[in-house]
């Protein structure tokens, strides 16, 4: 009899793997809020003007249904007033058809209306091609004007020139163009994006091409001068991906600076292990930098990977984190869930199991623990640090700046409320109530992708329009943004060297 019914069990079992076989992982899930076909690598690429417009009435049908938080900086009457503005500059126009890179800036106006870093429109990094050559002059944006901080050109336009016009147009213009579609909302992270983007804004957006004819003001003289282009290819620079380590050097003494220039990387093994080995080989020393100047975000979880050698305490990670489901994100949040379970190879006969075994995912739990229409709610929320890690004790120098972001926001808000060191730089450009997870929506005419933040996000002592303003503040001016001497660097080594 025990015979017979091993053999009856070992046959079911054998006829389960054999349907998991048989079934396996199946076809790829496919992407909710995708039309067929690709967002086309040509920026010029014609749009016809009614599909556009409907995909503007679409995009403000998903805000209202699926953003988190999309009226807290304009009124829904105002964003509307917006759109129908951009609507009607559409219609006035004489050809039928829109160029796509013409249509990106039109969607992004109207995204950019709201004022919240995580909504946006995609822009595709291939259309840049069709931009080969680019703006030589590195400029500061300031209040009061527009300055040169370096001519790569052989034009030769003075240091701290103050810029007035390209070709004729006033700067004062331009600027508060290119002003209407970046979509930061503190004053002085939008500064810093256009900083970086004007080169390419003045061609793509306001289709002025190269050559430049500039006009300039410098010690009290009016000067016009004609800039060639650069190739854009030689004077490109990004953030990198990855992380490093350095050293600067105090009384002989070398401290040792982490640098995290993005809370992301291709491998998260790696970049658990180099921090794991950083810690172990500095935990004997007085102190240490990390630096999140440069530092756009990415995904909390990994900045609590480095808090937890901070401290052997839990720590509060945020005081909300509240995700309004809607029926956009149950779509996306299960795609994304059941896509991983695909790629780890899981039979599909087997994604109803327990979250705990096939591996949690925190957009899966909040929607399978509320209904469309709740806001699945999460309040002062504490991370217990890893046990394994051992906990640095000496003095921590975190360096912040207009540049930091998102996840690195999240990190320097933690690390402020809990008291983990001292904050030396400048107020980040990310805010500490911020709307958050960021769902993508493509638009079934231009193809355009929109970004739609599903959550918001309250930090440790959140302020609605602030951002982590550091304990020792640091002014950069224009010579020594022009010199390239790091300041917060100097002020860090002068307050280690008064501690040691």
């Amino acid at each position: 009899m025990a015979k017979l019914v091993l053999s009856g069990v070992a046959g079911v079992l054998i006829g389960l793997a054999a349907v998991l076989f048989v079934v396996g992982r199946g076809d790829e899930p496919e992407r909710p809020y995708r039309v067929p076909g690709a967002l086309p690598d040509d920026p010029f690429v014609t749009v016809e003007k009614g599909g556009l417009i409907a995909d503007i009435d679409y995009y403000l049908a998903i805000i209202d249904e699926a953003h988190a938080d999309p009226y807290r900086k304009v009124t829904r009457e105002a964003l509307r007033a917006k759109a129908e503005a951009v609507k009607e500059h559409i219609r006035n126009l004489e050809s039928p058809g829109i160029p796509l890179i013409r249509a990106f800036f039109l969607l992004q106006e109207v995204a950019a209306f709201i004022e919240d870093e995580h909504t946006s429109v995609y822009y595709n990094d291939n259309w840049n091609r069709s931009w080969p050559q680019t703006f030589p002059l590195e400029l500061r944006i300031l209040d009061e004007g527009v300055y040169v901080l370096r001519d790569r050109s052989d034009a030769g336009v003075p240091e701290r020139a103050e810029l007035l016009e390209i070709d004729g147009r006033p700067m004062a213009d331009l600027i508060a163009q290119c002003w209407r579609f970046t979509n930061q909302t503190l004053p002085h992270y939008k500064r810093q994006i256009l900083e970086k983007s004007f080169g390419h804004l003045l061609q793509a957006l306001l289709e002025i091409p190269p050559p430049w004819r500039i006009g300039y003001r410098h010690e009290g003289l009016e000067q016009t001068v004609e800039l060639a282009p650069l190739d854009a290819e030689k004077t490109s620079g990004s953030t990198p991906y990855e992380y490093g380590e350095s050293a600067l050097e105090v009384n002989g003494r070398r401290v040792p600076v982490l640098d995290i220039p993005r809370f992301y990387s291709d491998d998260r093994p790696a970049y658990d292990a180099f921090m794991a080995d950083f810690f172990a080989r500095h935990e004997s020393e007085p102190a240490l930098v990390i630096d999140l100047r440069k530092n756009p975000g990415g995904d909390g979880r990994w900045a609590y990977a480095v808090l937890d050698y901070l401290t052997d305490t839990p720590y509060l990670t945020h005081e909300r984190f509240d995700f309004r489901i809607s029926q956009p994100f149950v779509d996306v949040a299960r795609f994304s869930f059941e896509h991983r379970l695909w790629e780890e190879g899981w039979p599909r006969l087997l994604w109803w199991l327990p979250r705990s075994i096939v591996g949690e995912d925190y957009w899966i739990d909040r929607i399978e623990a509320a209904d469309v229409g709740d806001v699945a709610v999460e309040h002062d929320a504490y991370h217990t640090p890893d046990p394994e890690k051992s906990t640095y004790r000496g003095d921590v120098y975190l360096l912040v700046s207009h540049q930091t972001n998102s996840a690195a926001v999240v990190f320097a808000a933690i690390f402020a409320y809990h008291g983990m060191g001292t904050i030396v730089g400048r107020e980040t450009g990310g805010r500490t109530l911020f709307s958050s997870d960021s769902i993508s929506i493509e638009m079934p005419h231009s193809q355009l992708y929109v970004w739609v933040p599903v959550a918001v996000l309250a930090l440790p002592d959140s302020t609605a329009d602030r951002g982590v303003v550091p304990d020792v503040e640091v002014e950069i001016t224009l010579d020594d943004s022009r010199s390239g001497h790091d300041k917060d660097l100097e002020k860090v080594r002068e307050l280690i060297a008064h501690s040691l």
